[in-house]
């Protein structure tokens, strides 16, 4: 990938194998409805807008209702939560976040490095147990929405205090995992060692990887959580598209929909 256009055409290539379409499908208006078995009574909703369009993929439970509620938008408008919330009934979403995924492209690299009495190195399954014990300090929401895991194919955690008597401490860590020409980065970082720039420390040592592989980096990240966006931002991530996840209340689902 040497030149932004050459990047750029990657990027929507790996999409476009992702959902099964040519590129040129993301011209389009429209939304594609994809059921999804793996979302079976979860009422939920993903959907990822790539240029013009929309890519839809839900639970099969809730398919009809929506297509039905949605009407001719499908085919001529790439759906977002909003038009959801106004075609179906009142309270019938139960909660919705909104995701930006960000891609690096090489030369846009800020790279950033820890400070002082910590040290980055790459991860294995011998840092199970820190990890474990880092994930400890932070909260369930946190341990799930930073996806990080020593099992992942690369990893790199910033450690504090090398040089103590009871070993190093995990202070921040992110990994990445392989996902349709993508190596897709999870971060996370204890609270006690947050506000430090280790997060975008790691984050940064992830990226040089993945240039030299090559592969392009991906980070996704919930717009309600500003700082992780902030680190993308800080590294360079700029190329963004936008994904977002409708719940609805399963409850209100009757036999004839399932």
């Amino acid at each position: 990938m040497t030149d932004r256009e050459t990047f750029t055409h990657v990027v929507y290539g790996n999409w476009a194998e992702w959902f099964h379409c040519p590129t040129e499908e993301f011209r389009l208006p429209g939304t594609v409805v994809i059921p999804d078995a793996e979302f079976a009574g979860s009422g939920a909703i993903h959907i990822w807008t790539i240029g013009r369009r929309a890519f839809a993929r839900l639970d099969p439970a809730v398919e009809a209702e929506v297509v039905g509620a949605l009407g001719e938008r499908v085919g001529n408008t790439a759906v977002t939560e909003d038009h959801l919330r106004a075609a179906l009934a009142p309270g019938r979403i139960d909660r919705a976040e909104d995701s930006v995924l960000r891609y690096l492209y090489p030369p846009d690299h800020l790279p950033a490095y820890p400070p002082k009495h910590f040290i980055i190195r790459a991860v294995t399954a011998d840092d199970a147990d820190a990890l474990s014990e880092m994930k400890a300090t932070c909260t369930p929401d946190e341990v799930e929405m930073g996806e990080v895991s020593v099992e992942d194919e690369i990893g790199f955690g910033c450690f504090a205090s090398p040089f103590a008597a009871d070993g190093p401490r995990m202070a921040a860590i992110a990994t990445g995992f392989r996902l349709t020409g993508f190596m897709d980065i999870g971060v996370l970082t204890s609270p006690a060692y947050r506000r430090r720039g280790l997060g975008k420390a790691v984050v940064s040592a992830l990226c040089t990887w993945c240039h030299e592989l090559p592969i392009i980096a991906q980070y996704r990240c919930l717009l309600a959580n500003p700082g992780s966006y902030a680190i993308s931002q800080a590294l360079g991530f700029n190329r963004t598209f936008t994904q977002q996840s409708i719940y609805l209340r399963m409850s209100d689902v009757t036999t004839e929909d399932r």
